[in-house]
């Protein structure tokens, strides 16, 4: 499996915006994308996730609807700390330098 050098490699070679911009500007503009929004979406999510914790256990167990919201809460942040683990770990894996126990080059 070869490393992901560009977004051509990807989504092929050929691209309904290949003709307005450049390859480089169209691979920076993805990889501030998934880099820069995804870090912040997963790290504002993540926050607010545990502020929702915090005010499902004060409110305590007696509604079922508290406790399907406290646990929709806790999978939500697991969710978002695996976003934010590939956004930060995105670039290594984009440019090749991530370090695999698997032939890829």
């Amino acid at each position: 499996m070869q490393p992901v050098t560009s977004i051509s490699d990807i989504f092929g070679p050929a691209t309904l915006i290949s003709p307005i911009i450049r390859d480089e500007v169209r691979d920076i503009l993805f990889v501030v994308l998934v880099q820069v929004i995804q870090l912040i979406i997963a790290t504002f999510g993540i926050f607010s996730n545990v502020i929702n914790v915090n005010v499902y256990a004060k409110m305590g167990y007696s509604e079922t609807s508290s406790i399907t919201l406290r646990a929709l809460a806790v999978v939500d942040i697991i969710a978002e700390a695996w976003l934010l683990m590939v956004s930060v770990g995105y670039r290594s894996m984009y440019d090749g330098t991530a370090s695999c126990h698997c032939r890829c080059r």
